[in-house]
């Protein structure tokens, strides 16, 4: 499963299912495929670059395959605000649910791994939020849904990847 390379991920290239004010920058992610896990290595947008490794899957895994670590994640702007920004808060407790779940995404059917990832805040008057994240081997991160309690409040599906 390991490419050996490093990637750069453009949110740009997924379609978002919620309506968005408009978009006024693009997150860039830098996300490393090693022997040991796939790693969030940080991101860029605009002037900011923000650099912090964290694991994002640990291989090998299987179905309750627990593992936490504190991620990266950027906060997208509001509609009052021109930039969005890096936060590391806290940490997540990353659970792998399924290893082989099909996922249909204009029109293209992929054999996904689920990740759940519940993000547990260092600041009690933020919210908590879960993510579900779908990868499939050999492409990456095809579905994001993003869960606040228990609703599905968005979901992001690729459009077109390029593995260089």
């Amino acid at each position: 499963m390991s490419l050996s390379k490093v990637l750069i991920i453009l949110l740009t290239s997924f379609r978002v299912f919620k309506k968005l004010t408009s978009l006024r920058e693009h997150a860039h992610w830098l996300v490393a495929d090693e022997p040991d896990g796939l790693f969030l290595l940080g991101g860029k947008i605009k002037n900011d670059l923000s650099l912090h490794k964290s694991i994002l899957i640990k291989y090998p895994y299987s179905i309750g395959s627990v593992w936490s670590d504190s991620v990266i994640y950027y906060v997208w702007p509001s509609p009052t605000s021109e930039n969005g920004n890096f936060l590391v808060d806290g940490t997540f407790e990353i659970e792998c649910t399924e290893t082989s779940k099909t996922v249909t995404i204009a029109e293209k059917e992929y054999i996904c791994a689920v990740f759940h990832f519940k993000r547990r805040l260092v600041d009690d008057i933020l919210d908590e939020c879960d993510f579900h994240d779908y990868y499939a081997p050999g492409v990456g991160l095809v579905r994001r849904e993003i869960l606040k309690d228990g609703f599905l409040i968005r979901q992001t599906d690729l459009i077109s990847y390029t593995i260089r």
